[in-house]
């Protein structure tokens, strides 16, 4: 299983540094990625070609254990909900 987030660099903004920022780990399926990369787009029409990206990396047991434990809890708190 793959996963993707939306990154960016906020060099853009006149800042010397290269600070860049991260979103959240998704599963990379087609609506994500979909998503991401109209986000992307427009970041980079309205800061600079190459200031927003997207990261790809293998789903690691970890996240996968973290994501699971999330929907847990949220199957939890839906049991909970009158």
């Amino acid at each position: 299983m793959r996963e993707i987030r939306l990154r960016w660099s906020t060099t853009y903004s006149g800042r010397n540094d290269e600070l860049k920022e991260g979103g959240q780990w998704h599963p990379d399926t087609p609506e994500n990625r979909e998503t991401f990369e109209m986000v992307m787009e427009s970041g980079n029409s309205k800061f600079g070609p190459a200031t927003h990206w997207i990261d790809e990396r293998d789903a690691s047991v970890t996240s996968l254990c973290v994501a699971g434990g999330q929907q847990a809890d949220k199957d939890e708190r839906e049991k909970k909900e009158p």
